[in-house]
């Protein structure tokens, strides 16, 4: 470093110079960058906002409940991975007389080598590995975590392009198939952390019209003390996640749906009681409500399965249709269904009977479902803005 001679002859410290600032640009870098990958900025806040649910799941279940979303987490991303693979090299061509495979994108081009956003959402695997270890017992085995989440992949994701192409919920249809296969997705285990207010879960209760909760024990179904799935019994932190929603300019408009099937099955459940008593009281049936909306997975699936950009219609009423239709399935299956927990189906026959019904208003000539955008405004020239303001 070259040294500084002052007036006198002798060496002077060179001045510091100054530090760069940030410009602008890089300041914002992180924004834009999110900005150009919406489909992983979207699964990343749908990871962050799973958090509150996986740790309760950690402090009632211990260990298991972290391996089981490791292990649900990475089969979709082995999963996703293979398929993405076995597509791309999909193509055989033959040159100079030798059979050699030519790797293709989803759009048939070919390419030098496999990436991750080719034909898939970056990041949708992830947090359907999450969602569906939340929706879990804590000490199920493993196996059945890894066909789901196969199942989610193969039949879901990749035959629509990805996880938010697709018109139905990759979760939803991974926990569907379990359903059907298995009863171990209803065997529930108390927690061997805090005691649970009752031995059989909220939903049993329900399904078998038993007696209602006691007022000292809602307290203790709010915080998750209850036998249920690993991640969806913190009705307090699940709620706090909906009311973040609305604060977050990208996920305000999505949570009118989940607003919108917690009011219908509000309504439904103190209509339609499935409680035991004599008298159905005031206080009956709001606990009823109260009920119905903290057991199993109801609040959960609202509040993560539910809402979704590709899904959802665009006007804000019709997000809440489109919700308050999903909650009445959701009651109506409660009531006749022989599962315990079927909410992921009235999920599935909303994701699939909303465009159906929309298409066939308009036909009719309706316009309450029509979707309505709006022009974007070319800005005025110079030129156009001085004839505008002499004018």
């Amino acid at each position: 470093m070259a040294l500084l001679i002052d007036d006198s002859g002798l060496p002077s410290k060179p001045e510091p110079q100054p530090k760069n600032e940030p410009t602008e640009e890089e300041a914002s870098q992180l924004e834009s960058w999110l900005a150009l990958h919406p489909t992983t900025a979207f699964s990343l806040q749908s990871m962050l906002l799973t958090v509150p649910c996986l740790i309760l799941g950690w402090y009632y279940y211990g260990t298991s409940a972290v391996r089981l979303a490791v292990v649900s987490m990475l089969a979709a991303i082995v999963c996703s991975l293979a398929m993405q693979w076995l597509l791309q090299l999909k193509n055989l061509r033959r040159r100079d007389g030798k059979l050699r495979m030519q790797k293709t994108n989803h759009s048939g081009q070919s390419v030098r080598g496999i990436t991750w956003r080719q034909g898939f959402d970056n990041g949708s695997p992830l947090v359907l590995g999450l969602w569906m270890a939340c929706m879990l017992p804590a000490d199920i085995p493993l196996r059945y975590a890894i066909a789901g989440c196969a199942f989610a992949v193969v039949c879901c994701m990749v035959p629509f392009g990805g996880g938010r192409t697709s018109p139905f919920s990759p979760t939803a249809v991974g926990f569907a198939f379990l359903t059907v296969c298995t009863a171990r997705v209803f065997a529930y285990e108390p927690s061997v952390f805090a005691k649970p207010i009752h031995s059989s879960s909220l939903s049993q209760l329900l399904q078998y019209k038993q007696s209602a909760l006691q007022g000292e024990q809602i307290l203790p179904v709010l915080l998750g003390q209850t036998v249920g799935p690993m991640g969806t019994g913190g009705i307090i932190a699940i709620a706090a996640v909906l009311g973040a929603c609305f604060l977050l300019k990208s996920r305000r408009a999505l949570a009118l749906s989940s607003l919108g099937m917690v009011l219908s099955v509000a309504v439904l459940s103190f209509l339609f009681p499935r409680v035991s008593g004599n008298d159905m009281t005031l206080k009956l049936r709001l606990m009823a409500v109260g009920m119905e909306l903290c057991s199993g997975m109801m609040l959960f699936a609202a509040v993560y399965l539910l809402p979704s950009a590709t899904r959802l219609p665009r006007m804000w009423y019709n997000k809440l249709l489109y919700g308050a239709m999903t909650g009445a399935f959701a009651i109506l299956l409660r009531h006749i269904s022989v599962y315990e927990e079927s909410v992921v189906f009235a999920i599935l026959l909303a994701n699939a009977c909303w465009p159906v019904l929309a298409n066939s208003y308009e036909r009719l000539g309706g316009k309450a479902f029509k979707e309505r955008i709006k022009p974007k405004r070319r800005p005025r020239s110079g030129a156009e803005e001085e004839a505008v303001s002499n004018a």
